[in-house]
């Protein structure tokens, strides 16, 4: 607890965005995952697939300097918490399909360091009492729907992933021309 109540937010928040930038390399080559795994894997290319990895990392980066920018620790806090959300809950996913799938899912190692990281920032935020617990457990309660569809969809593709996709194969063929 005394270690936890010593964190300065503003230096320890950057593990977060860290982290999930090396998750998401960790994702470099997950077509190949997609397409030995799921049922119907997304149409998607290696180019979309990498752009949207990269652009999802350039996002956790700009939730860290947002918050790290804004001057109240307690809203810095509560921005903060949306993308450590976020990645516990891609986390957990990484987590399922590795053991409902008996294989090993892309982003399973990098993804298993940011809930630890993840786990010790909300630690953190509530022992220092940043935010109202009540913001915390709304924000992770949040979650379950996705985790639920996620179980559900089997070696399938949700709908917000499939539509990620999409974007993705969109926007890549805008380089391609």
């Amino acid at each position: 607890m005394t270690m936890l109540n010593e964190m300065n937010l503003k230096t320890i928040m950057w593990i977060v965005p860290i982290i999930f930038f090396i998750h998401e390399m960790e994702e470099w080559n997950i077509l190949d995952w997609y397409h030995s795994t799921y049922e119907t894997p997304p149409p998607s290319t290696k180019l979309s697939c990498r752009l949207w990895l990269w652009a999802i990392s350039l996002w956790g980066f700009l939730m860290s300097t947002i918050a790290y920018v804004i001057p109240n620790e307690s809203i810095s806090a509560m921005v903060i918490l949306v993308l450590i959300v976020f990645t516990i809950l891609n986390g957990l996913q990484h987590i399922y399909w590795t053991i409902a799938f008996q294989k090993y899912a892309p982003g399973l190692i990098g993804s298993s360091m940011g809930i630890i990281a993840g786990a010790t920032v909300t630690a953190m935020i509530l022992v220092q009492h940043l935010v109202n617990p009540l913001y915390v457990i709304v924000l992770y309660l949040i979650t379950v729907p996705v985790i639920v569809q996620t179980i559900r969809a089997k070696n399938k593709l949700t709908k917000i992933f499939y539509r990620i996709h999409l974007f993705a194969v969109k926007i890549s063929n805008c380089f391609e021309k």
